[in-house]
C-alpha cells in the first residue's frame, strides 16, 4: 500500500512518562470564592468597629453617670451642711417671753431679725429688751457685736440753764463698757450726771462716758441702778457742781426744785420702768407737775410727773445739784 493511503496516528494529549514533554495547558478545576472572602473581611472590620464605638459608649455613659452621681451627692451634702450651720431666725438660749417677742418683730425690722438671730451672743439680756423697747436704739444693738466700744464727744452746743435729754443708747457712748455691761443698759447714773454738768455749766466736757469711767475708777458703779448715790457726794464738786441730799417726800421735791437746781433721784425697779435706775427731775409745770428726763425711757421723758409718784418711786433720797460758784 502506498503511503499516502495509511491513516495518520493520534498521540495521546497526557502521557504518563516524565520523559515525554507535553504540549498545551492542563486545566483544573478550582473553586475561586470572590464574594465570600472580601464579605468576611468586611464583615470583620466593621465588627471590631463596632464594638470599639460600643465600649466608649458605654464608658461614656458610666462617666457620665458618675459625674451626676457626684454632683447631686455633692449638692446633697453641701445642703446638709448648710443646714447643719443655718442659724434659726430667733437665737436659742434665751428666755421665753424675749424669743417670743422678737419672733412677733422678726418681719417688721431687718435689724430686729439680725439682733433676734443673734440674741444669744449679746452679754446682756437687756440690750435685746432695749432694741424691742426704743426704736432710736435699735441701731446701737444691731452693731454692737461688732462695736470697737468707744466714746465719740458729744459734738453739740449747750448752754447753761438748758438740760439736754440724752439717753444711755446714744451712739456717742451707748457701746462703751461700763457697771459689768453696756452703757446703753446700765449707765443711768453717768447720764444723768451728764445731764446735771451741762445744763448747770454750760460745759459739754463731761459726757456719760467720761463720768462713766470716772465712776468705774472710783469703785462706785456698782448696785442695782449702775452707780452708787456716793459718787455724788465724791465726785460732784471735781465736775463744777454742789450737792445737797434730801430725804425723798413729795414736799421736799416741790420745795428743794427751783430755778438753777436740778434733782438726781434714783428710782425703783417696776416704779417708772421695769429696772432700778437714775432719773433728773428738771423743772415743775405749771400745772404742778413734773418734767423728768429719764436717760432710759423715751415714754417717760415724754411725759410729766405728779410729785406724789416720783416720790413713790423713789429708793429714798435724791440728790440737789447746783452750779458751784465761780
Amino acid at each position: 500500500m502506498s503511503g499516502a493511503g495509511r491513516p495518520r496516528q493520534q498521540r495521546p494529549l497526557n502521557s504518563g512518562s516524565r520523559g515525554n514533554r507535553q504540549h498545551g495547558y492542563e486545566l483544573r478545576s478550582r473553586s475561586i470564592d470572590f464574594g465570600n472572602a472580601g464579605r468576611r473581611r468586611r464583615i470583620g472590620g466593621f465588627d471590631a468597629r463596632m464594638v470599639l464605638a460600643l465600649v466608649l459608649a458605654i464608658l461614656a455613659i458610666v462617666l457620665l453617670i458618675f459625674a451626676v452621681s457626684s454632683c447631686v451627692a455633692n449638692n446633697a451634702a453641701q445642703q446638709q451642711e448648710e443646714a447643719a450651720v443655718e442659724k434659726p431666725r430667733v437665737a436659742t438660749g434665751i428666755s421665753d417671753s424675749l424669743s417670743q417677742e422678737l419672733t412677733a418683730r422678726l418681719d417688721q425690722d431687718d435689724q430686729i431679725a439680725q439682733i433676734a438671730s443673734n440674741a444669744d451672743q449679746y452679754p446682756d439680756e437687756r440690750l435685746v429688751e432695749l432694741a424691742l423697747n426704743e426704736p432710736d436704739a435699735v441701731s446701737l444693738v444691731a452693731g454692737y457685736l461688732e462695736s470697737n466700744k468707744t466714746a465719740q464727744a458729744y459734738g453739740e452746743e449747750a448752754s447753761a440753764g438748758s438740760y439736754p435729754q440724752l439717753f444711755d443708747w446714744d451712739s456717742r457712748w451707748g457701746a462703751v463698757d461700763y457697771a459689768g455691761s453696756a452703757l446703753a443698759v446700765t449707765g443711768s447714773g453717768p447720764t444723768v450726771m451728764a445731764m446735771a454738768t451741762i445744763g448747770l455749766t454750760g460745759s459739754t466736757d463731761n459726757t456719760p462716758a467720761t463720768i462713766a469711767a470716772l465712776a468705774e475708777k472710783d469703785g462706785l458703779a456698782t448696785g442695782d441702778s449702775g452707780m452708787s448715790g456716793d459718787f455724788f457726794t465724791t465726785e460732784a464738786n471735781s465736775l463744777g457742781v454742789v450737792y445737797h441730799t434730801y430725804d425723798t417726800s413729795a414736799d421736799n421735791i416741790s420745795t428743794v426744785l427751783t430755778s438753777g437746781t436740778v434733782l438726781a433721784m434714783e428710782v425703783r425697779a417696776d416704779s417708772l420702768t421695769s429696772y432700778e435706775h437714775w432719773i433728773l427731775i428738771v423743772e415743775q409745770g405749771s400745772d404742778g407737775t413734773y418734767t423728768v428726763h429719764d436717760p432710759t425711757s423715751s415714754s417717760v421723758t415724754a411725759k410729766t410727773w405728779d410729785a406724789d409718784t416720783l416720790a413713790s418711786s423713789s429708793t429714798g433720797k435724791f440728790y440737789a445739784l447746783t452750779k458751784m460758784a465761780s
